[in-house]
């Protein structure tokens, strides 16, 4: 909930912000959980282990339909726990850095770049404006967001063993 609803709420909103600066841009956005790494193993009535993932990505590729050389892409691996908006910014690496990570070929399919530039966007973080605009996602802390109910890193009796 706290990484949800703070720094996973502030990217989304940079998400769509980004998406209409121009239009002539297509946007795409994959987000997921880093499969390789677990944060927790809940047990659902004592038979179904749910694993909680430790680490989740988000890949945007902002295409432009007129202007193919102006297409960016940006990603972000953010730690499965609180972050804040100043966090969530420092966390942008390269599709690529996330395509190594996951093993996934992202963009593979679904845009009209050609593999070559689509390659040279991947490999570098593209230019972002994070200035001047005002994030439509509430002012929260982790704690506010629990409000008296347990956090994860308390919860011993849903861990299995």
């Amino acid at each position: 909930a706290c990484l949800n609803q703070v720094g996973w709420c502030y990217l989304e909103s940079m998400t769509r912000h980004w998406a209409k600066e121009s239009k002539s841009t297509l946007t795409h956005v994959i987000s997921g959980s880093v499969v390789s790494s677990f944060r927790d193993t809940l047990c659902l009535s004592g038979e179904f282990k749910i694993f909680v993932p430790g680490y989740f990505y988000k890949a945007e590729l902002i295409e432009d339909t007129l202007h193919p050389e102006n297409s960016r892409a940006i990603g972000f691996i953010v730690k499965n726990d609180y972050l804040s908006n100043a966090e969530a910014q420092k966390s942008q690496c390269s599709i690529h850095e996330i395509e190594k990570l996951t093993g996934l070929d992202l963009f593979s399919a679904g845009t009209h770049l050609e593999k070559p530039q689509l390659n040279k966007i991947e490999s570098k973080i593209g230019d972002f404006t994070w200035e001047g605009y005002v994030s439509d996602c509430p002012e929260k802390t982790c704690d506010k967001v629990y409000n008296g109910r347990t956090k994860p890193g308390k919860r011993t009796k849903l861990r299995c063993k």
